[in-house]
C-alpha cells in the first residue's frame, strides 16, 4: 500500500486548495510510462486507493497503479524552489 508522510500529506492538502475547483476535486497520481509521476486534479472514481488527511481526501491512485507502488512512500524534498512532492521507495533517502 501506497504510504504518505505527514508532511507530504500537508503539502497536499495546501496543493489541493490552491488547485481544486470544486469540493469533490482531489489530487490524482498518475503516469504515463511508468517510472515519471505527475500529479493532477480529477475526480475520485470506483476502486480508487484514498489518501486522507485531517478527514479530506487529499489524494487518490488508480488501483493498478496503487498494486505496483507498495513499497512506496510519497514525501517532500526541499529544493530551491521551494517544497517538492516526491516518491521513494523504503530505505531509499529524499
Amino acid at each position: 500500500m501506497l504510504k504518505v508522510t505527514e508532511r507530504a500529506a500537508q503539502e497536499l492538502s495546501k496543493m489541493l486548495q490552491e488547485k481544486a475547483e470544486a469540493d469533490d476535486d482531489c489530487l490524482r497520481l498518475v503516469t504515463q510510462d511508468g517510472e515519471n509521476f505527475v500529479i493532477g486534479v480529477g475526480k475520485l472514481k470506483e476502486g480508487d486507493q484514498v489518501v486522507n488527511y485531517n478527514e479530506k481526501r487529499v489524494l487518490i491512485v488508480d488501483s493498478v497503479l496503487a498494486s505496483h507502488l507498495n513499497d512506496v512512500t510519497v514525501g517532500v524534498k526541499d529544493t530551491d524552489k521551494g517544497p517538492e512532492i516526491v516518491l521513494f521507495k523504503e530505505g531509499d533517502s529524499i
